[in-house]
């Protein structure tokens, strides 16, 4: 009985030898790397050769981070496949790694899974040298810090233009608020002002030109015409004629180089003509309109300064045609001339 166990343990244990060095007879695994020996940071790819049948399966080890102490994963596996003849495959698992610490680095047999069966692969040696020093260097010295330079106008320009642009820009600024608070046209360089005479007879032509005086809204002409007469009574004779009654505008009249009585009283009549034209409905024929056109016309031209007189004021310094805030209350004038 134990002769006959002792006969199926050797036929048994004689099989699975077989098998075993079958197993192995069909298997080639290589290990090797690109090179040996790197400086210090340098790359260097580590290759798992494998031959196997083409029925075989196989599983290669995962390396994350690091292969072993030292040694660095810089580029994850990449496996190449080949088919080969009496119906053989070839693997090749590559991965590119590093050492950045000098010395002897070993790196350690790695396992491998084919048909469920673990195989190892070969351990390798890698060394890593450091930088040789550059003997042409005698000594180290510091850092040399930097040195001043002088700075020049090309680097003071832009910061002194930008300068200068700010404050104009500024002083701009303050006259045009200054403009607006004082209701002033904000210019640097005014246009010389209009004679009275020259605006008042323009106006004038303009209502002669639109035959106004033939419109029945006899208010709107007579109320246009008026206002022409009174602005040019304030610009040409500083009278606030706009805020006053025809009997204030006469008074003040009376008090200023106005010697003639003859246009005083046809100044008067017309000042009364509208006013009872504006405020007492009362209707005019269109004779009395185109007469108190003439009037206007005659009043003006009879009282203008002469161009000569005002070029030599104005060189002067002293203007006769005034904005309406420079104009004089009657009160005011009445003061100035006694």
């Amino acid at each position: 009985m134990r002769f006959r166990f002792f006969i199926v343990s050797l036929l048994l244990n004689n099989l699975l030898l077989g098998q075993q060095a079958n197993f192995e007879k069909n298997i080639s695994i290589t290990t090797s790397l690109s090179t040996d020996t790197i400086a210090i940071g340098d790359q260097v790819i580590l290759n798992i050769k494998v031959v196997i049948p083409a029925n075989f399966q196989i599983k290669f080890p995962l390396l994350k981070d690091s292969v072993s102490r030292g040694i660095e994963v810089i580029k994850r596996s990449v496996i190449d496949s080949a088919n080969l003849k009496d119906n053989l495959k070839e693997l090749t698992f590559k991965t590119i790694i590093s050492s950045y610490d000098s010395g002897f680095h070993t790196i350690p047999s790695l396992p491998l899974v084919i048909n469920n069966d673990t195989v190892f692969t070969d351990s390798l040696l890698l060394a890593v040298y450091t930088l040789p020093r550059d003997t042409t260097i005698k000594e180290i010295y510091d850092i040399k810090q930097p040195i001043s330079e002088p700075l020049t106008f090309a680097e003071v320009a832009p910061w002194a233009g930008g300068g200068l642009i700010l404050a104009a820009l500024i002083f701009l600024l303050i006259l045009y608020i200054r403009s607006r608070k004082q209701n002033k046209p904000f210019t640097l360089i005014q246009k010389p002002a209009e004679p009275a005479h020259i605006i008042a007879l323009r106006e004038l032509d303009k209502i002669k030109h639109d035959k106004l005086w033939t419109s029945e809204n006899h208010k709107f002409y007579y109320t246009r015409l008026i206002d022409i007469i009174r602005q040019y009574i304030e610009s040409r004779f500083s009278v606030a004629a706009m805020e006053q009654t025809t009997d204030e505008i006469v008074h003040d009249l009376k008090q200023v180089e106005f010697t003639s009585e003859e246009i005083l009283i046809q100044l008067n009549d017309l000042l009364i003509l509208s006013d009872l034209v504006k405020f007492a409905k009362f209707t005019p024929l269109i004779s009395e309109n185109e007469h108190s056109l003439s009037l206007a016309y005659e009043f003006v031209e009879k009282t203008k300064q002469d161009i000569s007189t005002l070029e030599s004021k104005g060189s002067n310094g002293s203007t006769d045609n005034k904005t309406n805030e420079e104009i004089l209350t009657s009160s005011e004038l009445t003061n100035n001339v006694s």
